[in-house]
């Protein structure tokens, strides 16, 4: 149902300003975690202990089972990672440098290597190459899709 433009929110403010949150908390935390470095760092951190306390539980509820969709959901937690540390990498002004899209790989790499490994002295899991490989899958995929935003983003002349 269509509002009056001269109605005013519960809040007193004209119907539609009102802020979703009277302390502007999401709000000034999203900009934080968008655009403050230390918000990006702690984006990957949390993100990657996320990751690391997920795969250090013996007993994980396996809704997806073994096979194409449990390589989907490695897939995508590490595709997630990347995303997140390649943001961390972009410097304020200008495109993301190669240089951290290869960071990027690398570092992931690295975090999916240790928490395959270290899978083999959890009680019910095991240290999985396939898993690896799902993980790498995602990293890659992550980086490319960042890449191919990034030559869009230099072709089209920035932002409109």
């Amino acid at each position: 149902m269509p509002h009056d433009a001269n109605e005013e929110s519960l809040s007193g403010r004209p119907a539609g300003s009102a802020r979703p949150y009277a302390s502007g908390f999401p709000e000034r935390w999203v900009q934080w975690v968008l655009y403050s470095p230390a918000g990006r760092w702690t984006a990957v951190v949390l993100w990657t202990a996320l990751i690391f306390t997920f795969s250090s539980r013996s007993q994980l509820p396996q809704p997806l089972g073994r096979g194409a969709p449990s390589y989907l959901a490695h897939a995508g937690e590490y595709a997630v990672l990347a995303f997140l540390f390649a943001r961390a990498l972009k410097p304020a002004r200008g495109p993301l440098p190669r240089r951290a899209l290869a960071m990027t790989v690398l570092a992931c790499l690295t975090l999916a290597a240790i928490d395959e490994l270290h899978q083999r002295w959890i009680p019910g899991r095991d240290a999985s190459f396939l898993d690896f490989l799902a993980d790498g899958a995602g990293i890659v995929l992550s980086v490319v899709t960042c890449r191919l935003n990034v030559l869009t983003f230099e072709r089209s002349g920035g932002p409109r």
